[in-house]
């Protein structure tokens, strides 16, 4: 629908309403975003054995970046691909290992990050930018939004990660 009015100056002045676009506009960035978040179940430290060890990759949710999905490896092992709010969970054996992130967006130089998994416990490695200011680029013909600041791949303390983690859905 067009609006035609006249500006202060007397100069007709025609806008386009943008109302007849926004909703189906919206159902596609709703699409978009859900395809880009994890949507298994919801991570319950107590659901899994307290017996045995485990790497669990981790991901909170940043709007910054939430398009971004890098596979996930231990040891050279592909494990899964880590999309935002979600946690990759892996029993291990005791011992050394080297946990990686390769490709998609800011991850594609890769991050690696050493850990010393002990018998009987968890170890919990979070995924996340450094930055919450929003940038965008153009790639060709394509928009693209992107962060600034340092990305954190590391280890995080049991504590910290167990209540981070609570609201986090598993990949599946």
């Amino acid at each position: 629908m067009k609006h035609n009015k006249t500006n202060h100056r007397g100069v007709k002045v025609t806008r386009t309403h943008f109302m007849k676009f926004q909703s189906p506009l919206l159902l596609v960035l709703a699409a978009f975003l859900a395809g880009c978040t994890a949507n298994g179940q919801l991570y319950e430290d107590a659901a899994y054995s307290q017996e045995e060890s485990a790497v669990v990759v981790y991901r909170p949710w940043l709007a910054a970046g939430s398009a971004a999905a890098p596979k996930v490896s231990i040891n050279d092992s592909k494990i899964g691909t880590l999309k935002v709010s979600g946690y990759i969970y892996r029993a291990v054996p005791p011992g050394e290992y080297i946990v990686k992130t390769i490709g998609s967006f800011r991850w594609g130089k890769g991050q690696e990050v050493s850990i010393s998994v002990k018998p009987k416990r968890k170890s919990y490695i979070r995924l996340s930018s450094g930055s919450t200011q929003m940038n965008v680029g153009v790639a060709g013909s394509t928009v693209v939004p992107y962060t600034t600041g340092e990305m954190f791949f590391g280890e995080v303390p049991s504590e910290i990660a167990v209540s981070e983690i609570a609201t986090l859905r598993e990949v599946e």
